[in-house]
């Protein structure tokens, strides 16, 4: 969690939902899922911060987190949002060396169950957003900032369910505590221009196994998330 102090108001971010941070004039944007945080820091000071496996430096203006870039050039990134950001001459070296050395881990692993999950928005408030995640750890989703993905949408509980991938079986855990329900939509009918697709709820607090591809939601059909 990043936690920032702005105007004796205190906001907690979980590092997953970051895209990028872009310094400006003294000031810190930190650029979310959610929404954008603007506070005054330098971005040395929070770089120390942050998970330097989760993000890395690409420019003096610009950190960025690894699990939303889609691809690069020596110029430049590109994230799952569509926003390009320039890779500097400073940290091109590194920046290049450290997405080549994913690119290769990914290819060896290629034969092998994944080694990473990743749960995606298709559709809605969050669209195009991309959490990564890692085998056989929890991952909390809810309304409340100490989740470890939050995800601010009208149905979904303060602690809404907790998501686990599992590499061995490729599989995915998903545990419902909300008062709303966490559903699957069934392949068959499922269109993104179509509002009666059909849904199936989860019994709560029973863990259900989801392949890969599954789609979900949770009480809202105008937001789908699909684990990959």
């Amino acid at each position: 969690m990043l936690t920032v102090h702005f105007r004796n108001k205190k906001s907690i971010i979980p590092y997953d939902i970051i895209y990028y941070i872009e310094s400006s004039s003294r000031k810190l944007t930190i650029h979310t899922c959610d929404k954008d945080y603007s506070y005054y820091n330098r971005l040395d000071a929070v770089q120390n911060e942050l998970p330097p496996d989760q993000f890395m430096r690409i420019h003096k203006s610009y950190i960025v987190s690894i699990y939303y870039i889609v691809s690069y050039t020596n110029n430049e990134i590109t994230l799952t949002t569509g926003k390009s950001l320039p890779i500097s001459k400073t940290y091109r070296k590194d920046v290049l060396a450290q997405l080549s050395k994913g690119a290769n881990k990914d290819n060896s692993n290629a034969s092998d169950s994944a080694v990473t999950g990743s749960i995606i928005c298709i559709c809605g408030k969050y669209a195009n957003s991309v959490i990564r995640m890692y085998s056989d750890k929890p991952i909390l989703i809810g309304r409340d900032s100490q989740c470890d993905i939050c995800y601010n949408l009208p149905f979904i509980s303060r602690r809404h369910c907790t998501l686990i991938f599992r590499a061995k079986t490729n599989t995915y855990e998903i545990l419902d505590h909300s008062s709303n329900g966490t559903y699957t939509v069934e392949p068959e009918s499922y269109d993104i221009d179509r509002k009666d697709m059909v849904s199936h709820p989860l019994y709560p607090g029973i863990s259900t196994e989801a392949a890969p591809g599954t789609i979900i939601h949770f009480g809202d059909t105008d937001n789908l998330f699909r684990l990959v």
